[in-house]
């Protein structure tokens, strides 16, 4: 349903619930990474961005916080792979200096 159609005529709360759960079902099961376009305006105050791999439309907003994720996935998953290879290298050197029973 787009922008024109909810303005033309009354939309149940249903319908949009509906739509609204179609669309997270859609952008849950994307393989991603999302290839997000900019899609439509609605009434010229929201802009709304469509995958181009599952064809789910998110809005600016959500569409900024996804590039932010994205970027601290980049930035932090380097982080979090020392730190567990730091974290590993110690637990096996606290067993190997362990006293045996």
């Amino acid at each position: 349903m787009s922008a024109n159609d909810r303005t033309v005529r009354k939309v149940t709360f249903r319908e949009v619930l509906e739509e609204a759960q179609a669309n997270k079902h859609v952008l849950g099961h994307c393989n991603g990474p999302h290839t997000f376009d900019p899609a439509e305006a609605t009434q010229g105050l929201v802009t709304m961005f469509r995958c181009g791999k599952c064809g789910g439309m998110i809005t600016e907003v959500e569409y900024s916080w996804y590039l932010l994720g994205m970027e601290h996935g980049r930035t932090h998953t380097c982080w979090a792979r020392e730190l567990i290879k730091v974290s590993f290298r110690m637990i096996l050197a606290a067993k190997a200096n362990a006293p045996s029973l």
